[in-house]
């Protein structure tokens, strides 16, 4: 939903008309002239939506933030791998995924390695990376990054309940750092299973919150931590987090991910294996090296992140497949 509401709201900024809709209960005003759905499945609800739209010459395009079309990579779904899904249905729901790809004029994704996926899995000509961005809510506030060195706290958000193998990869090394540095204090906001029990003392757990209260909690951090698998999965994913802490000022650790690489010098800090997160943890305790990373950071990240060019992108794409009446 982050994804579509900011597009959204970007598009309606620049004076377009924009309607949110689920697909059991569409209903526009007009006829659109683009109509963009959010992960589709091959349904025949969706097919007849396709049908009716593509007789009035709408431009219809698919757009996906994760790798779940490719069946080839079902047994690397997080929800797969932490056992809060079963195979059979997740093949199920990736095959429906790419039987849906054909239907659309075009089809946008969130990275360049998902891009890659969809190219090699779909007919359809015309795919087009719209990255994630900062959300336009938070472009509209006039607070600046505070310095967030002032509260010693490290923060993780694992959103939903699938991270769980995620988070163990980074457990023992951010235990150890937090008994060293006993001043350090650790916020875990999301569906999380962990033991942290050497240093549970330092540690604050609180499970998903609305976004309206997801930025007070990113402004209270010091560093973010954003620990993935190496699997093809994650390999598709965007560098969301980098994004949302470092429009705060707030530099992110991760593990290594395609579309981070985009941030190395706008607040990513990527740990290529388990020293690594003690490292980057202990090079920020320098003063110095931390501002250094942190003057400017807003304006690194929005260089990349904006959401209203990207908003012109997606039209401008949108533009190019238009239908000949």
């Amino acid at each position: 939903m982050y994804r579509c509401e900011n597009i959204g709201y970007a598009l309606a900024a620049q004076g377009h008309d924009v309607t949110f809709a689920h697909l059991t209960r569409l209903e526009w005003p007009t006829v659109p002239q683009v109509a963009l759905f959010h992960r589709p499945m091959a349904s025949y609800r969706l097919w007849q939506a396709l049908r009716w739209l593509r007789r009035r010459g709408v431009v219809i395009l698919a757009d996906f933030d994760d790798l779940i079309m490719d069946e080839a990579a079902t047994g690397f779904s997080p929800g797969v791998m932490n056992g809060q899904v079963s195979r059979s249905v997740t093949r199920i729901r990736f095959t429906r995924h790419r039987w849906a790809l054909n239907w659309f004029d075009g089809i946008t994704v969130s990275t360049r390695p998902l891009a890659e996926r969809v190219r090699r899995l779909s007919a359809a000509e015309q795919v087009r990376v719209i990255p994630n961005c900062v959300h336009r809510d938070w472009r509209r506030l006039q607070q600046q990054p505070s310095h967030p060195a002032r509260e010693k706290v490290i923060t993780y958000f694992p959103g939903t309940r699938s991270h769980n193998r995620d988070f163990q990869q980074i457990q023992a090394p951010l235990t150890r750092f937090l008994l060293d540095h006993p001043e350090f204090k650790l916020q875990i906001t999301g569906l999380l299973a962990f033991d942290l029990s050497e240093c549970a003392a330092q540690v604050t757990y609180q499970e998903r919150i609305p976004f309206a209260e997801f930025r007070a909690q990113i402004q209270r951090g010091w560093v973010n931590l954003a620990p993935l698998e190496a699997t093809p999965f994650n390999q598709c994913k965007s560098a969301l987090k980098v994004i949302e802490s470092g429009y705060w000022g707030i530099p992110t650790i991760i593990s290594p991910l395609p579309d981070a690489e985009r941030f190395r010098a706008a607040g990513a800090l990527i740990a290529r294996d388990a020293a690594a997160w003690t490292d980057h943890l202990v090079r920020m305790l320098d003063g110095r090296e931390y501002r250094r990373i942190t003057h400017g950071l807003r304006e690194r990240v929005l260089a990349q992140a904006d959401i209203d060019t990207e908003a012109e992108n997606l039209l401008n794409f949108a533009c190019s497949l238009k239908r000949v009446s």
